[in-house]
């Protein structure tokens, strides 16, 4: 692996971790209280980080479909 691929995995897993951070999962927990999803409702989360908070949202709500697209692999 070349340096800068490994410099940008690195700086990924400390990125991934700085989500996992108490605060953080408070203010993500803050965050969709006050989404108040309701099931059927659509949300496109554009810019998300590395994706927690979408991820969490199906949880909110039982039956709620999450779906994804990555435009990373899109584009590519």
């Amino acid at each position: 692996m070349s340096k800068s691929l490994n410099k940008q995995s690195v700086e990924a897993e400390e990125l991934e971790k700085s989500y996992q951070l108490p605060d953080i999962v408070q203010q993500r927990q803050h965050t969709l209280k006050k989404l108040s999803v309701k099931l059927g409702e659509k949300i496109l989360d554009v810019g998300c980080g590395v994706g927690f908070l979408s991820h969490e949202i199906p949880n909110t709500n039982r039956g709620f479909p999450g779906k994804y697209v990555e435009l990373t692999k899109i584009w590519r």
